[in-house]
């Protein structure tokens, strides 16, 4: 894509801007060993198109296995391996989770490198920090010219968030 979400120009007629979805499930097992030690397996179907593709040839497996140690009650990790059949291909990415109470106000958790946000307590009602995505995926596409094509999207997203509450379980 170029900025204004059009293909590099071709001997045809660029697409024009175009919407793409994406939906997940995941669902899985925890195995505990003890208190401190798990093993965690997850199958993750996936549906990602422009609701103009084949139903059929839009659907992605993708499944996730991390084994988890509570070193304490401020820091929990978790290693694995995170696997998703992309419509280039397979596509496996070694993963670390992290679940981290750095200091009394700081805390960090994320699964790198695919997410993580830092959060910091300024205050008892107002918390705030960063927030990144690291993201890679296909959707399946069906548009004029371009029948039964996908395209691939790579992003890394930083954002920076502040939550404040308005009412029980509602934030701004």
């Amino acid at each position: 894509f170029c900025v204004d979400n059009e293909f590099l120009k071709t001997d045809s007629s660029p697409i024009k801007r175009f919407d793409l979805h994406g939906f997940l499930l995941r669902t899985g097992y925890v195995h505990r060993f003890n208190s401190t030690q798990a093993l965690q397996v997850l199958i993750i179907p996936r549906f990602m198109n422009d609701f103009n593709a084949s139903f059929e040839k839009s659907w992605q497996l993708g499944s996730i296995i991390t084994y988890e140690k509570v070193k304490s009650k401020d820091f929990t990790w978790r290693l694995g391996l995170l696997y998703n059949q992309e419509f280039y291909g397979p596509y496996l990415t070694p993963v670390f989770y992290m679940d981290w109470n750095i200091a009394g106000k700081i805390k960090f958790t994320g699964l790198l490198p695919v997410y993580g946000k830092l959060f910091y307590q300024a205050s008892e009602k107002i918390t705030t920090g960063l927030h990144f995505i690291g993201l890679t995926t296909s959707y399946r596409i069906n548009e004029n010219g371009f029948e039964n094509y996908y395209v691939e999207r790579n992003s890394i997203d930083l954002s920076w968030f502040v939550n404040v509450p308005v009412f029980k379980n509602i934030f701004l």
